[in-house]
């Protein structure tokens, strides 16, 4: 969205510039809107090598109220000048959000003001009172209009964000967002030389739950499960709901030894104390450590995943160390 924006506005530079060159003979600005078109050009090539949205963001909505400032000074606040400071509320929270946006807003604001009272006896065009309040009050209006709107579309966003990223039983990361906080994580932890690890957690018998006591029961002890294991980590490390029964935790800065330990510990956490004094559950751990830099999420998940199938072969209810390059088939 944000390159359409910007494409767009640089195709409108480029009209005005060259329009303001050849029909109306107004060279300065001309040149001011084509160095805009130019600079936008670099913007977008930036964005697409660099992913900078910030910086492109703010050069871009700089250089935008830089331009229709010096337009309104240019052509000294006459009415068809006036309609480019309406502008610029839209493009500053379209590009910066609703804070930011509003700052520059703010800053923005405070400039139109000083060159208007410093010109209010030079130019005839905004000499009267009710004009000055016809322009302020338009200002005024359209900066609400699109601040309300700009903190509406954040707003559903961030729902649907959360959404996206969020089990919605649990309240904990999704499949989908626990692999890419993983790469996230794997990747920060290559560049300062740090071990990990990865457990996978299923709940021992959960068939059984539901079958005997319906969905609703079983529901309620993935709840429970994922809220001990959530409590039971430390911060940093990351914990998701990888689907059904099954829990992902990855444990940074963590050997095998010590993520066998760890795992030890929640798995006696969890079957220390029944769920709503009814259910006795326990789950069965596989461990993988992470050594290696480019430790693959595919790789871990399959050494991990080796680790819990023994688990369950060997009776359930306790934790084994997976070993990489190998799968549950080849454990078989």
């Amino acid at each position: 969205m944000v390159s359409i924006f910007l494409t767009t506005l640089a195709a409108v530079a480029f009209v005005f510039g060259i329009s303001n060159l050849v029909y109306f003979d107004l060279y300065l600005l001309g040149f001011i809107e084509l160095a805009f078109f130019v600079g936008i050009v670099a913007g977008l090539i930036d964005l697409r090598r660099n992913k900078a949205v910030d910086r492109v963001a703010w050069l871009t909505v700089i250089a935008f109220g830089a331009i229709s400032l010096v337009f309104y000074v240019y052509i000294q606040g006459a009415y068809n000048a006036s309609i480019w400071l309406l502008w610029f509320p839209f493009v500053a929270f379209f590009l910066l959000g609703t804070q930011r946006g509003l700052s520059a807003v703010a800053v923005y604001g405070l400039i139109v003001i000083v060159i208007v009272f410093l010109n209010f006896r030079q130019w005839p065009s905004i000499s009267e009172v009710e004009t000055l309040s016809n322009i302020f009050g338009a200002l005024a209006a359209v900066t609400w209009m699109t601040f309300y709107q700009a903190r509406i579309t954040e707003q559903a966003y961030r729902r649907i964000s959360e959404l996206a990223h969020t089990d919605v039983l649990t309240g904990i990361s999704n499949r989908r967002s626990f692999v890419q906080r993983f790469d996230t994580a794997r990747a920060a932890r290559a560049s300062r030389h740090q071990r990990g690890a990865l457990l996978l957690a299923d709940i021992d018998n959960f068939k059984e739950i539901n079958d005997t006591h319906g969905h609703a029961a079983g529901d309620a002890v993935i709840k429970e499960v994922s809220n001990r294991i959530a409590t039971a980590i430390r911060q940093g490390d990351i914990v998701g709901r990888l689907g059904g029964e099954e829990f992902g935790v990855l444990l940074l800065d963590c050997d095998g030894d010590e993520a066998v330990a760890r795992a030890d510990e929640l798995r006696t956490r969890i079957a220390g104390e029944a769920i709503a004094d009814e259910f006795q559950v326990t789950v069965s751990i596989g461990v993988a450590s992470m050594n290696g830099s480019r430790d693959e999420f595919t790789a871990v998940f399959a050494a991990a995943d080796e680790g819990l199938y023994k688990a369950k072969a060997a009776g359930r209810n306790r934790t084994v160390l997976g070993h990489p390059n190998k799968s549950r088939f080849d454990a078989q």
